[in-house]
């Protein structure tokens, strides 16, 4: 293999290799992803090109035996980490180390294209692992290092054909960060603009590697120390719910949560309080990597007493697997995957998709309770990365729904309390009565609540005592979410359909900068299930605030980018109301309120203009556009046959009125025709040159290429009129010429 000859190359490797590191430990979280760590791979990375510089030159064999004693290193190493986390993070360290002793010796074309894969194949396992800015940053700086590298390797290859004063004008002129850069640039707002402008259809999710995307669990327990091994991993502290230790809403200075009157969410406890309303921080709780938006649910009540929910069924399975990996009852299939970062310290609570069927958790243990809700021995600390495969199933496309199972203990699911018991089935059976099918009763149902009853994010104090369903239902008409899938639920179940209530996150907002849905604080939220035979578990969104199926349908990033910066700016402005750039912030939202309102014009414009060409087109547009389309087919074969009569012509009138002129476009028209046959007159090569040459190669036209060309000679140098006779024999010359060209051959002696 060539060896390399251009110093920048190893420069603009080093780069390379080091942002795609960068990117890498940062996607897994890796402890190594700090200034220390920064600091190791660089030097061990930059020293290693330093040899591979060396050893291209004298082939050292210290520097071989240093790098084959680091490849033996790399795969010890990566079989002990093999035993302590997933076979992801072995598989990345080993390409670390592994690249690391291969460029003691990169010296030539094939050590330098190993090493661009190797940091591809990095940057790509991190794309799909990771979120925050620092990946976008991170994949700017290796697009760079990338088109840098890939220049100087073109520089090194056409460096390596030259020598002598060729080579050092070459060194000269090169300028490569000049150019690279220019380049770099154009490429990064090409990027940019696809990105933004073309459109994004629906495509399979594609996950790491084929362990469908692993989990990962932060290196330190929030509350001091190393995790040790007799803990759960990644889950906590062994032993303990810790369901209601760390619920939304309550912040961990204890200055009062966020819910009604101060108080804590009860959601994610035990004993779930319908009275106190949801968070409104706009906290990331977590990051969810898939294809649309979900239903994240956690955890599952059955049983009502009018006013607090609990679960009656407390009978739960407990799941073991040493490498974290819980296969569910029903796993056949492929499902749904998710991928969970969790950025906020949270109950032990296992957000999943209905119905999971597969969990890739950091920990050894799991429970799993009837109703497919699933909780971790301990809380659930930032930093906690884990894995889902859901058996997502929709109704007419739309519905989310679980499939067709058999549950157990349904009758868990159809309590309702006394003292409510006659009002709501009295109201229940008004609703569904003209309705047969348990699933259009449902419908029903949750169009009734959609359409008569208001939401509100608090609920009025009521007199103590006093039924605050009660007064939702049937005198004030308004509520929260709580109130309206409790509402439901019991209506359900007043028609004889078991239900139940779920609270988990409804996680909608896409963030098109990291690819990934965010679930805040305030997306907290309740709804209700139903269990309708042929499609199991069924999905129903009675809140009227929500849409009743939340499904990503836009195509275009661009405006996911705008709301998506518009909620920022909200956010900031809202925490820092009295600070000097709020007005700043306020100038930036209005300018980009007026950008949006503009695009929308646009929008709505270039649709009336498409619709209005779509039925021109459906009318009698068709037919204009297939005779355009075979007019321009036709083009190529009628212009070189319109262009031959129109010459034709143009030569026939002159012949009578400009028979000097005549001569002159005779010959231009020989030259021409000769030239196309490979007979081309030189600019060195004089006419009567070019008559011997052509009258040498034809020689069945020999006569006709001296009539035209002595007559020309004649007319151009010699001064001779020219009579009518002279242009008729030119004319009959050209005309041979013409007739027999397609067909003569020349002659090759």
């Amino acid at each position: 293999m060539r060896k390399i000859e251009y110093p920048f190359v190893y420069i603009s490797v080093f780069f390379l290799q080091i942002s795609a590191i960068f990117v890498a430990l940062g996607a897994r979280g890796s402890a190594l992803y700090n200034a220390p760590g920064m600091v190791f791979w660089s030097v061990f990375y930059g020293i290693g090109l330093i040899c591979g510089w060396f050893y291209r030159r004298n082939s050292s064999v210290v520097i071989r035996v240093i790098s084959y004693v680091l490849l033996v290193a790399s795969i010890l190493l990566a079989v002990i980490t093999a035993r302590g986390t997933n076979w992801q993070m072995m598989f990345v360290i080993f390409l670390l180390f592994m690249q690391a002793a291969r460029n003691f010796t990169l010296s030539n074309q094939r050590d330098l294209y190993f090493a661009y894969v190797v940091s591809l194949t990095l940057v790509i396992h991190a794309a799909s692992a990771g979120t925050g800015m620092y990946l976008v940053f991170y994949l700017i700086v290796y697009v760079l290092a990338g088109m840098y590298a890939l220049l100087a390797a073109y520089m090194d290859s056409v460096l390596s054909g030259a020598s002598g004063g060729d080579r050092a004008l070459l060194l000269q002129k090169i300028r490569l960060p000049v150019r690279g850069g220019g380049l770099t640039v154009l490429t990064l707002l090409l990027a940019c603009l696809v990105y933004v402008v073309l459109p994004r259809f629906p495509s399979p999710q594609i996950g790491n590697f084929p362990d469908r995307q692993g989990w990962h669990r932060p290196e330190k327990d929030p509350r001091g120390g190393d995790m040790k091994e007799g803990e759960n991993k990644g889950g906590g502290a062994q032993g303990g719910s810790g369901g209601g230790e760390m619920a939304p809403g309550k912040p961990k200075d204890g200055k009062g949560g966020s819910g009604k009157d101060g108080e804590a969410y009860s959601g994610f406890t035990n004993r779930f309080d319908i009275a106190i309303g949801k968070p409104r921080s706009r906290d990331v709780v977590f990051y969810l990597k898939t294809k649309n938006p979900l239903y994240a649910r956690g955890k599952v009540f059955d049983t009502f007493d009018g006013r607090y929910w609990t679960r009656r069924g407390a009978d739960s399975a407990s799941l073991y697997s040493q490498r974290g990996e819980f296969l569910l009852r029903g796993s056949g299939t492929i499902g749904v995957p998710q991928v969970y970062i969790i950025k906020k310290d949270m109950p032990a609570v296992v957000f999943t998709g209905y119905k999971p069927i597969a969990l890739w958790f950091p920990a050894i243990t799991l429970d799993i309770d009837q109703d497919r809700g699933v909780s971790s021995p301990g809380p659930l600390w930032s930093g906690t990365v884990y894995s889902v495969e859901s058996d997502m199933w929709r109704i007419n496309e739309e519905r989310p729904c679980g499939g067709r199972e058999r549950p157990e203990g349904l009758w868990r699911h159809t309590q309702i309390p006394v003292g409510l018991l006659s009002e709501l089935r009295n109201l229940g059976r008004s609703i569904a009565r003209w309705y047969h099918s348990e699933y259009d009763k449902a419908e029903a149902i949750e169009s009734y609540l959609r359409s008569n009853y208001r939401h509100v994010d608090t609920m009025e104090k009521t007199k103590d005592g006093d039924n605050k369903l009660h007064t939702f239902l049937f005198k004030q008409k308004k509520g929260t979410a709580e109130y309206f899938a409790t509402s439901m639920a019991l209506l359900l179940r007043s028609v004889q359909i078991p239900s139940r209530v779920v609270t988990g996150y409804r996680v909608t907002r896409y963030n098109p900068l990291l690819n990934s849905y965010e679930a805040q604080q305030r997306d907290v939220h309740v709804w209700v299930e139903a269990y309708l035979g042929e499609y199991g578990w069924t999905t129903f969104e009675p809140t009227p605030k929500y849409s009743k199926t939340p499904k990503r349908s836009a195509y275009f990033i661009l405006p996911f980018i705008m709301y998506h910066l518009n909620k920022k700016l909200e956010s900031a402005i809202e925490k820092k109301q009295k600070a000097w750039w709020v007005q700043w912030l306020k100038l930036i939202k209005d300018i980009l309120k007026k950008i949006r309102d503009f695009a929308k014009m646009v929008w709505t414009e270039m649709r009336l203009m498409g619709s209005s060409i779509w039925h021109w087109f459906i009318g009698r547009g068709w037919i204009v556009l297939i005779v355009v389309a075979a007019a321009v087919l036709a083009i190529p074969l009628i212009y070189p046959l319109a262009l031959l009569y129109l010459k034709k012509w143009m030569l026939w009138r002159l012949r009578a009125r400009d028979p000097f002129r005549f001569i002159h476009e005779c010959y231009r028209e020989v030259e021409r025709i000769f030239s196309t046959r490979g007979m081309p007159r030189r600019p060195y090569t004089s006419t009567e040159e070019h008559r011997t040459l052509l009258a040498d190669r034809f020689r069945s036209l020999a006569p006709d290429i001296d009539t035209i060309i002595l007559s020309f000679n004649g007319v151009r140098y010699g001064g001779i009129a020219v009579n009518p006779g002279d242009a008729e024999r030119v004319y009959s010359a050209y005309m041979a010429i013409l007739k027999s060209v397609p067909s003569a051959q020349p002659y090759l002696s």
